[in-house]
């Protein structure tokens, strides 16, 4: 029974992890423990969840309908991915229609605006 419990507490752990560090943008790390859980319980479906929203904010669609994503959930993602080259090749072969650029002044006036970054950053927690 008190090792059931802990697997289950490892689990839970694991997943976590996993969303946490998906958050972070630290991707590998946070594939590696959503497998480490499907590997210590292969029918955890929320693992597999875990696994296949990372695979798409990934950009790896495949890898996301294998890990088990509805198919037709990954066209969104394609769409706007079009949609993003799409707009990068209007403005590579229109350049008169590319948005106004930043003075150098408007950037150091949004730069002050922000204040002291480092400090707020500091203060924050983890």
């Amino acid at each position: 029974m008190q090792l059931a419990r802990l697997q289950q507490l490892r689990l839970h752990g694991l997943e976590a992890a996993a969303r946490r560090l998906r958050v972070l943008r630290r991707v590998d790390l946070a594939v590696g423990a959503a497998m480490l859980a499907i590997r210590i319980e292969p029918l955890r479906e929320s693992a597999h969840r875990t696994l296949a929203d990372l695979h798409l904010d990934d950009g790896e669609c495949q890898a996301a309908i294998a890990a088990g994503v509805d198919p037709a959930a990954v066209v969104d993602p394609i769409d706007r991915a079009r949609a993003d080259r799409d707009a990068a090749r209007a403005c590579l072969t229109h350049p008169e229609q590319q948005p106004e650029l930043y003075t150098e002044k408007q950037v150091s006036a949004m730069v002050d605006e922000l204040g002291d970054v480092g400090a707020v950053i500091r203060r924050a927690r983890p």
